[in-house]
């Protein structure tokens, strides 16, 4: 099987692509990696230089993959943080030349928008263009608790909040709604959410004082390769938040500022910790 993952790229640290290409790979998939934006390090490090490929270069890109035919064994699509507003326009064209070259192909939407603290920190119109234009085609979405405040239009201040606006997502086109950093969690422990029709489930972890980059998008990655090997919501919340657990422990242990994604790559298959979902309902 294989995953098109069009998402931002770094080239010291583990973000984006620099963070789902290696997880996902090392989960037994094949990767095909279009890049939205190419930085140094991450943006919330000082001192970072990159660019933004304008929307053709990434049309031609797309254009070269489906004209070899390959289009037809991508097995899913993975979109992270987009870069200008254009490329909005070029992954909706793209999931359409994908579904329509593989139909039952997945969507899986990691909508990197926001957070509580900052508010939306993407470009003007992005984050409208991606709640109209790709949350409704999506089957998985994978907000953090801002972003699905932003999407649903409904305040997520409690567990039961977030169940409703996980809900009120889900009718807007995505089958499935996963929340990470969610209300409902312990002073000292951290959730992450699925709501499907079939039930919604949580899983708590204990909160590590930790500020490193790329968790969501390892979070993304690592959620999808299980669900494509395996077909399970519930499997597969409780084996990312486990790894991505497993991964940031690491990471602690080494005193580092980025993940320590290749140290600790065990932890990606066979997480030293399990986290059992719980089910809400």
């Amino acid at each position: 099987m294989t995953v098109l993952s069009i998402q931002s790229h770094v080239a010291v640290g583990h973000a984006g692509n620099a963070a789902a290409v290696f997880s996902i790979e090392r989960m037994g998939l094949e990767v095909w990696p279009v890049f939205t934006t190419l930085l140094s390090r991450h943006k919330a490090h000082p001192h970072w230089r990159g660019y933004t490929p304008e929307a053709a270069q990434l049309e031609e890109i797309i254009a070269g993959i489906e004209a070899s035919g390959a289009l037809s064994r991508c097995r899913a699509v993975l979109v992270g943080y987009l870069a200008h507003i254009d490329q909005v326009r070029v992954v909706a064209a793209t999931l359409g030349k994908v579904r329509g070259a593989s139909r039952d192909a997945l969507f899986l939407l990691d909508p990197v928008l926001g957070e509580k603290a900052t508010g939306l920190y993407v470009e003007p119109g992005i984050a409208e263009a991606v709640r109209e234009r790709l949350v409704p085609t999506a089957d998985i979405v994978t907000p953090n608790a801002f972003e699905l405040e932003y999407l649903s239009g409904v305040k997520a201040a409690s567990l039961e909040d977030a169940l409703r606006a996980a809900d009120r997502l889900r009718v807007r086109g995505p089958s499935v709604v996963i929340c990470s950093s969610c209300p409902g969690a312990g002073e000292h422990e951290i959730a992450t959410l699925a709501v499907t029709e079939d039930g919604a489930w949580r899983v708590l972890t204990p909160r590590l004082a930790s500020r490193v980059f790329g968790t969501g998008d390892l979070l993304a990655a690592i959620f999808l390769a299980h669900y494509l090997n395996h077909g399970s919501i519930e499997g597969a919340l409780g084996h990312a938040v486990s790894a991505v657990y497993g991964v940031l422990q690491a990471t602690l242990a080494r005193a580092g500022d980025e993940l320590a994604l290749i140290a600790a790559q065990d932890e990606i298959v066979a997480p030293s910790a399990l986290f059992a979902p719980e089910r809400l309902r």
